[in-house]
Order: C-alpha cells, then sequence, then structure tokens
C-alpha cells in the first residue's frame, strides 16, 4: 500500500481573500475534499494523517464575519502587519516541515511575488528534500514557477471543485 502523504496548507488571506459569494463556512471543509478526492496520498485530520491548515494575514483587516468561520473551520491563525507575511509564511512552512518529513505536500495560498522564495531558495530547499509545491493565485502568473509541480486558481470555482482544475506542468 502506499505511504500516506501529509499535507500542510498556508492561506495568506491579505493576498487571497474568501472569494465572493462562496460560503466563508464552507473554505475548510471544500479544500479538504478537494485534496481527499483530486490529489492523490492525502489524508485530512479525520483519517490517518495529519492535515494542517493556516490563515496568515492582518486579522484587524479581516471582516469580522470571516473571521468567526475561520476561527470556527479549525484553521491555525496568525496575526501579521504589513509586509511581514512572507516572512512568516517561510518560518511557519520551514517549521512544518521539520516536524513532517517527505513524502509531504505544502500547498500556499497567496498573491505574494515569488521572488522572495525563489532568492531565498526556500522552495528550493524544499524540492531537494523531495516536498511536493503547489501554488494558488488569485490571478495564475504568465509562467509558472519551476519550483511548483501544480499551479491552480484562488477563486469561486477553486473552492467549489477545487483541485480538479489543477494545470500540472
Amino acid at each position: 500500500m502506499s505511504e500516506m502523504m501529509n499535507t500542510g496548507v498556508w492561506w495568506d488571506m491579505d493576498t487571497c481573500p474568501f472569494p465572493k459569494g462562496f460560503d466563508r463556512y464552507q473554505v475548510r471543509q471544500s479544500i479538504e475534499s478537494a485534496l481527499e478526492n483530486h490529489l492523490p496520498l492525502t489524508s485530512s485530520a479525520i483519517g490517518d494523517v495529519p492535515f494542517t491548515m493556516s490563515a496568515i494575514g492582518d486579522l484587524s483587516r479581516i471582516p469580522e464575519a470571516d473571521l468567526e468561520a475561520i476561527l470556527s473551520t479549525g484553521f491555525f491563525t496568525k496575526h501579521v502587519t504589513d509586509g511581514s507575511s512572507t516572512s512568516v509564511l517561510m518560518r511557519d512552512m520551514y517549521a512544518w516541515a521539520q516536524n513532517h518529513p517527505p513524502p509531504a505536500r505544502v500547498i500556499l495560498i497567496s498573491d505574494h511575488e515569488d521572488d522572495d522564495f525563489v532568492e531565498s531558495r526556500f522552495f528550493e530547499s524544499l524540492i531537494a528534500a523531495e516536498y511536493e509545491i503547489i501554488r494558488a493565485y488569485r490571478k495564475l502568473p504568465l509562467v509558472s514557477p519551476n519550483y511548483a509541480s501544480s499551479t491552480l486558481t484562488w477563486d469561486d470555482s477553486l473552492l467549489s471543485s477545487v483541485f480538479s482544475s489543477l494545470a500540472l506542468k
């Protein structure tokens, strides 16, 4: 039998807010269902392998109803101020990777430029260690990042049929 993959998801709420018209209480469930149905060797927190989801952003800017939904559906949250989310994302992903050796999958939902991740060789080090990296953007870049095994868009269609639209490279 194949080994299950640990999966960590980091959601940058500042650059990828809740899609308009989507039930904010269904975001986590939609992502979990999509991962279970469309990505091989994934298990949710109720399965055999830990499934971690973190929502990072300036929590003072998140509408109260959105924040309530995030907190009530089991996301880990972290408050960051302007300009610090990329470094916080990298630190959190690094700490997670230290506790979840491959095979494992890192999913980053963020519209931040990839320069900081590339210049620091952060994703390169994860790839060398054999982590799978999936990137989600509000708008797909013209050129998919070399480090990502898959790229996708973060919008209402993502959350309703989530990873069925993976654009595999």
